[in-house]
């Protein structure tokens, strides 16, 4: 199916080419691939792509924005998206709505974004009893190689201690099963104070830990915090006790880790990224597992890093704000490509290439997002650059980025918030996606938003150190599928609160395009769903 999609989008680009300046200019070019002859040497040539034109101020997106959660009256943020390996239609986001604080939301459709079901999960119960938790936030989502749906989040009891817990579902995420608690104590960490969870899942079926699904967390004992990673390999339906991921710097005085996110290599590696905050040094660092999580190596330095903005309160529990008094972070995000040596392609690849990107401030201290890759399964990273491709001496702020990489071909695309297009005041934001189609030698980014947000409007504030800090959330979400991309954010358009919005973005596609729908058909004889836009 991806093969006929992909050439229809050829022939209609092709035959939108050779019409001249009467076709937009983001019309005219061909999806074009590296040459198979390229495969030998593993280099990549970029494909020309219909999002090439510089973004501005006057750039709108071409692509829909979707309105996911359309409630006025709450806010809605930190989204997770994540689109389903057999159906691209169905889509599920997961995020913090604050309708109910005792549980996290989904947001599911089975129809390409044409219409959305939503609710609250089931509840979690303290201690395993009758009381149910008083908070939840950090909603993570992922499908597995099966249309299995995970959904990891972390409890907390105020007063008490934080549990984590994986929810599943067997139906694109119209009902849920209740809560599978994932902590526990051992005689390495005390994972009873949980924070800042993300989830993935083993897609690679030449993988031996093939299926296992991972949560990582932050395990917090003050003045330190520690990185832990739990694992189920029976589809969620129990976990391993938690293993220290960060283990090679806990015997310092005070560590501060936060923001991990995992992700899996070919062949069934397992690796973590996550930032070390400590007031001694900024980094970002990445740890790797070849056991399927059963243990780490010490973790490698990534990269160090320059806070966006300051910490408030400067202490143990501060966050970094920008705009004043906005919430921000450094949390990094991490992807990696499992394509196979020798893979027969029209795009040359580079078989387990991560790559983790975050964001901060250069020596000038402009903020940008910024992008390292390493190619020894994580063992030595190559020095971090900007891939915003904003050149502009108006230092605006960047942050929030999250990546992902297109398995169909091994495209890149990051997206963030980026206020480039209010560099009067540096105050609004807009969504961008940063994609690559060489690999990550090279970026074009892309205004995704088409009206911009004040990220000031929120009901979610507390008062430290005598500022009144705003939370827009603390991170945003993209994901891809056979050359469509699928950025999640917090989006405040309305004036009135904070909303989940989405957008379907083909690259390629020869027009603006509204939504992706289904038509019944034949391939090879039997009954199939052909994408088409609309």
């Amino acid at each position: 199916m991806k093969a006929f999609i992909q050439c229809t989008f050829f022939i209609l680009l092709s035959s939108l080419a050779v019409r001249g300046d009467d076709v937009h200019a983001q019309s005219r070019f061909p999806m074009l691939r590296a040459r198979p002859s390229l495969q030998a040497s593993r280099t990549v040539v970029p494909r020309t792509m219909a999002i090439q034109a510089s973004p501005d101020s006057s750039n709108l997106s071409i692509f829909p924005n979707i309105d996911v959660t359309n409630d006025p009256s709450h806010d809605q943020n930190e989204p997770s998206i994540s689109v389903n390996p057999l159906n691209p239609l169905d889509i599920v986001i997961g995020g913090v709505d604050d309708r109910s604080y005792n549980v996290l939301w989904y947001y599911a459709t089975t129809n390409g974004a044409q219409s959305w079901n939503s609710g609250a999960l089931p509840s979690g119960y303290y201690g395993g009893g009758t009381v149910p938790f008083n908070n939840a936030t950090d909603p993570g989502v992922i499908f597995d190689q099966n249309g299995s749906l995970f959904f990891a989040n972390v409890f907390y009891q105020d007063p008490g201690p934080n549990e984590e817990a994986c929810y599943r579902s067997s139906d694109n995420g119209q009902s849920w099963q209740t809560p599978v608690y994932v902590g526990g104590d051992t005689n390495k960490v005390d994972a009873s104070e949980a924070d800042r969870d993300y989830i993935t899942v083993d897609r690679d079926s030449n993988s031996k830990f093939f299926g296992n699904v991972y949560i990582a967390w932050v395990t917090i004992a003050y003045p330190k915090s520690v990185i832990v990673e739990s694992h189920s390999t029976d589809h969620g339906a129990s976990w391993s006790l938690p293993v220290s991921v960060s283990s090679a710097l806990i015997t310092q005085d005070t560590v501060l880790f936060q923001g991990p996110v995992p992700t899996c290599g070919p062949g069934g590696q397992l690796y973590i990224t996550f930032e070390d905050r400590d007031s001694v040094s900024k980094t970002i660092q990445a740890a790797r597992s070849l056991d399927g999580g059963v243990s780490f190596e010490p973790q490698v330095l990534v990269s160090a890093y320059r806070e966006l903005g300051p910490v408030v309160p400067d202490n143990f529990n501060g966050h970094p704000a920008i705009k004043g008094n906005v919430e921000t972070n450094s949390f990094p995000s991490i992807a990696v490509d499992l394509d196979y040596p020798g893979s027969v392609g029209f795009l040359a690849r580079h078989h387990g290439r991560i790559y983790v990107t975050w964001c901060g401030r250069d020596a000038y201290s402009n903020a940008h997002v910024f992008l390292s890759t390493s190619d020894d399964s994580g063992q030595t990273w190559t020095p971090a650059r900007s891939i915003d491709n904003d050149s502009s001496k108006v230092k605006t702020d960047k942050c929030f980025p999250w990546i992902a990489v297109d398995q169909s071909n091994g495209d890149v695309g990051v997206t963030f918030y980026d206020s480039r297009n209010d560099p009067d005041s540096n105050i609004l934001v807009d969504d961008y996606l940063a994609l690559s189609t060489d690999a990550g030698q090279t970026f074009t980014a892309r205004r995704m938003s088409n009206v911009s947000s004040d990220p000031r409007i929120c009901r979610d504030a507390k008062t430290v150190d005598g500022l009144n800090l705003l939370f827009f959330g603390d991170y945003i979400c993209l994901d891809a599928m056979d050359s469509i991309w699928y950025p999640a954010w917090t989006d405040t358009r309305s004036g009135k609160d904070q909303d989940i919005y989405m957008s379907i973005v083909q690259p390629f596609a020869p027009m603006p395009v509204t939504n992706l729908a289904t038509h019944d058909t034949t391939v090879n004889g039997k009954p199939s769903d052909i994408l088409t836009w609309q």
